[in-house]
């Protein structure tokens, strides 16, 4: 049940969202949990999975490099729990193995009973 509620809202807010996912000239993904979360076009492609899906599961450990997980988690709680937004640099690791560098603006975004959290991704 929950989970329904959960993809539920996560597919409304995207509905609301999407000129930001089809026209922001930065890459975006919207996250409430790794089982829960939006990626835009340009995020795909950023990452080196152009018309290849992004593996969704465990986001952390597949997509971000190690030396950038505590301080995208460490953001991430803030923009979830204390409706804090930040920018933050972030290392992501691309489909060919090799680590990009990003800046990640994170962005809280409260949506019924839910907080999911907006992310702006531009290459640095």
């Amino acid at each position: 049940m929950i989970m329904k509620e959960h993809e539920q809202a996560l597919n409304q807010l995207y509905h609301q969202l999407k000129p930001i996912f089809d026209k922001s000239d930065q890459a975006v993904y919207l996250y409430l949990d790794d089982n829960h979360v939006k990626f835009s076009k340009r995020f795909s492609k950023l990452l080196g999975y152009d018309g290849t899906a992004i593996p969704e599961a465990n986001i952390l450990n597949n997509l971000v490099a190690k030396n950038s997980q505590d301080v995208l988690v460490s953001s991430y709680e803030g923009a979830a729990h204390k409706l804090v937004g930040s920018c933050i640099r972030v290392n992501w690791k691309k489909k060919n193995n090799t680590e990009l560098e990003t800046s990640v603006i994170m962005v809280p975004i409260t949506y019924g009973k839910y907080v999911f959290v907006m992310h702006f991704i531009r290459e640095v």
